[in-house]
């Protein structure tokens, strides 16, 4: 008889136990309806997929030969791999597909792939399933049926097979490991940062012990492996990828900002974006779905809309983000200069383009150059009025409001020389205090607390009719904001109304005294309470007193402001 140390014996017993189909052996139909149960999805929506539809995985991306090939074994570089993206009406649920090619023709023509693997994932509860093909040696595709199709296991493992292959000893940071091989099928599809950190565990009988090997170290998230297979380790370091655990020269997660992106400025000057359109709740007291954009104790004010963002320093230095969040050393270099002035005191941004008001009530439009060095050309001259006291810009307007309660909109003529013609009246209200925009709708908040919407007539001599009561005189209105052709309000008790579209009819959203400030964008409505503590609103209105309809996004308590993109 052969002899184990005691060890050994042990861990044989425990595979053995573990992969045992005695023990769990569930099938792949039932499985999957476990899935889409607790990944909360409907019943029957896993389904197939065609490989040709893919995003094709480049095995380049740093200017040498295969230095971003798939790190899974294999000739040392096979092109034509693809993976895609499937979405489902839970829209925390996706499920990330990708058809290999480890050997044979790297040929477009070749439509068979040798390894089809499906991972299925909700960042919310953070629910795991795991898919993986036969791996016969034969090629697969390019149609894939779902896993519940009548021939499912001509091409599907059996959930016991699949847990054979030990999926976590490779994805045991977060169910997306994003390597340079498939970073930019993710940015494609959207899928930058769906989950970094957030919960994770995985499904089924079959794959209890998976749970047991999910570690969550700091460092990069899902962007690296932080106890990799052995054999992935000199591929890490002689193809330019993270090595594990520290950044190197490669940042897969770059920031991909979406219509209606949401950010938030701390008091310590840091400015970090929420990932997704829906994005993800907290888990607990883990809130895992932002990225830090800066970090710099000089910045006092941030301005956003389209894909863009842009932050005002104290000294007047205005500078514009390029993409890449910080690293995990806090290093934040993805900004440009691209105005130096201490006579800026606002910034207000609208389509994509930014406009900058000086305390002598100056107006500039960026026009997309950037600073070198101290020079800085890229602004142009709108207009020069003492009055000015607020901009804001929304698409393609731009507003400005005087200390007398005038109201101008742009109409698009720059100044010339000392001539600044290109505006036109459109309300004279000494009530107004502020201006509120988003896409082709203005409206004017009143000291009374009473709100306007502008019809589109402006001004013809003293007369201003142009303008639509939306709400009546209200001491209690704190705050307006408005995103998604919707207008809100916050009131001093810490009520938020949403306006009905008619007549002065508000929807009440909440009732909570903690709530300081609220921001909304085309992406929805956020509010911030006074302990730092950040709520998405998910669409359920207040009915007899209960407001359930909202989920909490970050709990940071050095949480300064929100900022919704502008159209």
């Amino acid at each position: 008889m052969k002899t184990y140390p005691l060890k050994l014996f042990v861990a044989l017993l425990l595979a053995n136990i573990l992969l045992s189909p005695f023990v769990r052996a569930e099938s792949l139909t039932a499985y999957t309806s476990r899935c889409e149960t607790e990944l909360g999805i409907p019943p029957n929506s896993i389904t197939g997929f065609n490989c040709s539809t893919g995003t094709i995985l480049p095995t380049s991306q740093f200017g040498s030969a295969c230095d971003a090939q798939a790190l899974l074994g294999g000739p040392a570089c096979t092109a034509n791999s693809r993976l895609g993206v499937k979405s489902f009406t839970n829209t925390n649920v996706k499920a990330v597909w990708v058809c290999r090619k480890y050997s044979g023709a790297d040929d477009p023509a070749d439509l068979l792939y040798e390894d089809v693997a499906m991972i299925i994932h909700n960042r919310q509860n953070g629910k795991t399933c795991f898919f993986q093909n036969n791996l016969d040696g034969n090629g697969d595709g390019p149609a894939i049926p779902g896993p519940r199709d009548a021939n499912a296991l001509t091409i599907w493992k059996t959930p016991a097979q699949t847990a054979a292959i030990n999926c976590t000893g490779c994805h045991s940071n977060d169910p997306y490991i994003v390597t340079p091989h498939v970073a930019q099928a993710f940015r494609i599809h959207n899928m930058v940062r769906f989950n970094p950190k957030g919960a994770y565990s995985v499904v089924g009988p079959d794959f209890t012990h998976f749970n047991s090997q999910i570690s969550r170290p700091e460092g990069c998230g899902g962007a690296c492996h932080f106890d990799p297979d052995s054999s992935f380790v000199g591929d890490a370091l002689s193809k330019h990828w993270m090595v594990p655990g520290n950044i190197a020269n490669y940042i897969p997660y770059h920031f991909n900002p979406i219509g209606g992106q949401f950010y938030s400025l701390h008091s310590n000057g840091q400015i970090r974006g929420f990932n997704g359109a829906g994005g993800g709740s907290c888990n607990g007291s883990s809130c895992p779905h932002w990225s830090m954009l800066d970090s710099n104790a000089s910045t006092v004010k941030i301005a956003a809309s389209s894909s863009k963002l842009f932050q005002l320093h104290s000294t007047g230095v205005i500078w514009e983000f390029m993409g890449v969040q910080c690293s995990q050393s806090n290093s934040c270099p993805s900004w440009r200069m691209i105005d130096n002035n201490s006579k800026t005191v606002q910034i207000t941004s609208g389509g994509g383009r930014l406009y900058q008001r000086w305390n002598s009530g100056a107006i500039w439009r960026y026009t997309n150059t950037p600073c070198s060095g101290n020079n800085c050309p890229g602004w142009q001259l709108l207009d020069n009025n003492s009055a000015t006291v607020e901009i804001v810009a929304s698409g393609s307007n731009l507003y400005q409001r005087h200390s007398g309660g005038a109201v101008w909109k742009y109409t698009g003529v720059p100044c010339s020389a000392s001539s600044c013609v290109g505006w036109q009246l459109i309300a004279n209200d000494a009530r107004t205090i502020n201006l509120v925009a988003d896409g082709s709708s203005l409206y004017m908040h009143q000291q009374s607390g009473a709100i306007w919407k502008y019809t589109g007539t402006p001004c013809s001599a003293s007369s201003c009719p142009g303008w639509q009561l939306v709400d009546f005189d209200n001491a209690s209105t704190k705050q307006v904001v408005a995103g998604s052709s919707n207008v809100y309000r916050l009131y001093h008790n810490g009520e938020i109304w949403r306006y009905s579209g008619s007549g002065q009819t508000w929807v009440m959203l909440d009732n909570n005294p903690n709530t300081r400030e609220i921001s909304a964008s085309t992406n929805g409505l956020l509010q911030r309470h006074n302990n730092g503590v950040v709520w998405r609103f998910t669409g359920t209105v207040c009915t007899s007193g209960s407001c359930p309809g909202w989920t909490p996004i970050q709990n940071l308590t050095n949480t300064a402001s929100l900022t919704g993109a502008r159209l």
